[in-house]
C-alpha cells in the first residue's frame, strides 16, 4: 500500500493493483502538474510488475472521476489529443507541439505562451481561445489569420 498527495495504490489480490483518486481539499479531482507526475511515478512502479494481471483506477468522488486539469506548464509532445474537451482548460506556458488537436473542443481555452508549433490547429478558432503569445509557425499563422476570413497574400 502506498499514499501520496492525491493516489492510493493499494492490491486487494496478488496480482490486482487499484489506484484510488482523491484530492481531500476538493470536492473534484483535477490533474495538475504535480498530480500527473505522481501518477506517472506509480505507472512507472506498476509497469515492471510482470505478475500484474489487472489495473484499477477508481475515484472516491461520488459521480465524479476527475473534474478537470491545470495544464499549465505540461509537455505534450508528438501525442494525439484529437477530440480532447480543452474547454475553458488553462494551459500557459503548456509544451503542445506536434499534436493532432482535430477536432479538439477549445472554446474559452486558454493557451498563453504556449509552443504550438506544428500541432494541429484546425480546432481553434482565435475568436473563442486565448492564444496571446503563442507560438506557432508560419502556416499556423496564415490558417488561423484565414478562419477570420482574412485573404493572406504574398508581399
Amino acid at each position: 500500500m502506498a499514499d501520496g498527495l492525491l493516489f492510493h495504490l493499494e492490491s486487494p489480490a496478488s496480482d490486482i493493483a487499484v489506484i484510488t483518486i482523491n484530492d481531500p481539499k476538493k470536492g473534484a479531482n483535477i490533474l495538475s502538474r504535480p498530480a500527473l507526475a505522481e501518477l506517472d511515478e506509480l505507472l512507472t512502479t506498476l509497469e515492471k510488475r510482470t505478475d500484474l494481471a489487472g489495473l484499477i483506477i477508481r475515484s472516491t468522488k461520488p459521480g465524479n472521476y476527475i473534474a478537470g486539469a491545470d495544464l499549465r506548464g505540461v509537455a505534450f509532445d508528438g501525442v494525439r489529443l484529437r477530440e480532447t474537451d480543452f474547454t475553458d482548460v488553462k494551459a500557459d506556458g503548456a509544451l503542445l507541439r506536434d499534436c493532432d488537436l482535430s477536432g479538439a473542443a477549445m472554446r474559452g481555452a486558454r493557451l498563453v505562451e504556449c509552443d504550438l508549433r506544428g500541432s494541429d490547429l484546425s480546432a481553434v478558432d482565435p475568436r473563442e481561445t486565448n492564444l496571446y503569445g503563442a507560438m506557432i509557425g508560419e502556416r499556423q499563422a496564415v490558417a488561423l489569420v484565414s478562419s477570420l476570413g482574412v485573404v493572406v497574400l504574398p508581399d
